[in-house]
């Protein structure tokens, strides 16, 4: 029975060091992801600043010495910025009519924010239009009309 007991001991102190090391290991991980997320952020601010002006190439494909949104996504993978920059992308591709690039972008951005959702939805929508897909159009902007519907855009939508 007394070997049993420190079997017993060996086994929870093992298990302890191994939760030990993942929650260790979890912490690292958060941590440099936000770390990765921060340069993404300051990456960010120069396209969105072209994105902004309506400078869209630029935007998406950066000035030379400042990223674009293509290598923010790219580079900054499963960041916010990099989630964010699929949003500005999805709307810059729409602005260059290409439609078929906006809903590849549109559909990895990623919201909680019940405005920004609506919004993606009709983007959707309109980049269904630009490939005269009215049908599929109309659901995304009907989508969004029905969300969390107000008095601002839902009339809109």
């Amino acid at each position: 029975m007394a070997a049993t007991i420190q079997q017993q001991k060996r086994r929870l102190y093992l298990l302890g060091i191994l939760v030990l090391v993942f929650i260790v290991y979890n912490v690292h991980l958060q941590m440099r992801r936000q770390q990765q997320n921060d340069i993404a952020q300051s990456e960010l601010f120069q396209a969105v600043y072209y994105f902004e002006e309506g400078v869209f190439d630029k935007a998406l494909q950066g000035d030379g010495a400042c990223a674009g949104l293509r290598d923010i996504i790219k580079e900054y993978r499963g960041t916010q910025a990099a989630n964010m920059a699929h949003f500005y992308a999805g709307v810059s591709y729409l602005h260059q009519q290409e439609g078929a690039k906006a809903i590849t972008h549109l559909r990895q951005f990623r919201s909680s924010d019940a405005l920004l959702r609506a919004r993606a939805w009709s983007l959707f929508g309109d980049a269904y239009a630009t490939k005269q897909a009215y049908d599929q159009a109309a659901r995304y902007y009907m989508k969004a009309a029905g969300h969390r519907p107000n008095k601002a855009f839902t009339p809109i939508y």
